[in-house]
C-alpha cells in the first residue's frame, strides 16, 4: 500500500559543526524542495497546528547555548513568533492538542550535555 501526502512536508536540518553553522527547513512541494534559511539548531522539537495550519518550531541546541524561540512555518515562509515564553531547552516535545486548540511542549533540558572527548 502506497501513502499519499495529504500536505506539505518539512524538513528542518542544520549543521553545527563549523563557524559558518546554518539551519534550513525543506518543504516538499510535489518532486521539488523549497529551502528557507532559519537560526541555526539541533534538538529543537515540532508540533503541526491543524486549526491555523502552520508547523510550530520551539528551542533546541544552537552550537553553544539552548534557545528559547518560537517559529511558525505557514506553507511558504518561517515567521518569528515569539522570543519570550518558555524557558530555553533543547530535547523536549511538543505535541497540538485539537481539543484545546493549543499547542504543548513536554520535558526537555536548559543545559546542553558536554561534548565527550
Amino acid at each position: 500500500m502506497m501513502a499519499t501526502l495529504r500536505g506539505p512536508l518539512v524538513l528542518v536540518t542544520a549543521i553545527l559543526s563549523s563557524a559558518t553553522a546554518s539551519a534550513w527547513a525543506q518543504q516538499c512541494e510535489g518532486r521539488d524542495w523549497v529551502e528557507e534559511h532559519i537560526r541555526s539548531r539541533a534538538s529543537h522539537a515540532m508540533a503541526y497546528d491543524t486549526a491555523r495550519g502552520v508547523a510550530v518550531l520551539f528551542g533546541g541546541f544552537d552550537g553553544t547555548k539552548t534557545i528559547a524561540d518560537t517559529w511558525e512555518w505557514d506553507g511558504s515562509a518561517w515567521k518569528l513568533r515569539a522570543t519570550t515564553g518558555p524557558a530555553n531547552r533543547h530535547r523536549h516535545a511538543m505535541a497540538y492538542d485539537s481539543a484545546r486548540g493549543v499547542t504543548v511542549l513536554f520535558g526537555g533540558g536548559c543545559r546542553p550535555r558536554k561534548a565527550r572527548e
